[in-house]
Formats: C-alpha cells, structure tokens, sequence
C-alpha cells in the first residue's frame, strides 16, 4: 500500500482507513442491492433508506433536535455565500419570493428582492422593501 498523506486543509478531512476500505467495498457493490450507490436511482427504496439512515446518525451524534433539519447539499463556499443572506432575508420578502406566481411577474418579484439584500445600509433596505410592497399592493388593487 502506498504511504497515505494526511489532508489538514479545510474541505475534505481525513478518513479512517477502515471507513476508506468499507467504502471502497460497498462503492462496487451494495450488501443486497447488486448495484453501486452510484448506479441505483436516487428515488429508489434503497437510496432512501441510505439517506434517512444518514440524517439520523448526525442527528444522534451532534444531538441535532427534531425541529431542525438536516439538509445534503452539493456546492461549497459559494453556495453558503449565497443562502446566507436568504436565510436571514425578512419575512415579507421571502413572502414574495415564495408566492406561486407564474410568469415573468414572479421573476421580477424574486429579482427586486434579491436586489434588496445587496443594499449596504440597512435604513435603505428598509426604505426599498417598503417602497416594493407598496409597488406590488398597488398593482394587486
């Protein structure tokens, strides 16, 4: 076996040999499915039951309460960048985000609230997302 080098960057971690190994073992084939992880659908009984076992074990190592979720998302830094701000985005905004309105309209809504957090001074987001609800109210009416 060739010597293994040891990553300390942020990202990746170093695994333990045997987990490696098992991995490996199991990326081939699946103990009762016949199949990779990789070639089975990820809307299969078994992809679930993978999936839900996951979530659990984070939830019972880092004692993650019941009203949390556990979310499995690809991307790194610059997708964090990008949900922090809409997680911390106002209700009324994320309102109108989330209202299930077709067409163009609701892009133009998405966009001018997605504006909104690119403002610096928080008394002009303030300012804008009034002047916004009242340019929608005025257009419902």
């Amino acid at each position: 076996m060739e010597k293994r080098i040891y990553n300390l960057n942020a990202g990746p971690a170093v695994l333990p040999e045997e987990v490696l190994l098992e991995a490996q073992k199991e990326l081939f084939t699946l103990p009762g499915v016949g199949m990779s992880i990789l070639e089975i659908s990820h809307r299969s009984k078994t992809f679930d039951a993978i999936l839900a076992d996951a979530k659990s074990g984070i939830k019972q190592l880092l004692n993650v309460p019941d009203n949390y979720e556990i979310l499995f998302l690809q991307g790194g830094a610059s997708l964090q960048f990008s949900m922090v701000p809409l997680n911390l985005m106002p209700p009324k905004i994320k309102q109108i985000i989330s209202q299930q309105e077709a067409g163009p309209r609701r892009q133009l809504k998405k966009q001018s609230a997605l504006e909104l957090l690119m403002l610096p001074h928080p008394l002009k987001k303030v300012k804008a997302i009034k002047n916004i609800l009242n340019a929608y109210q005025n257009k419902a009416n």
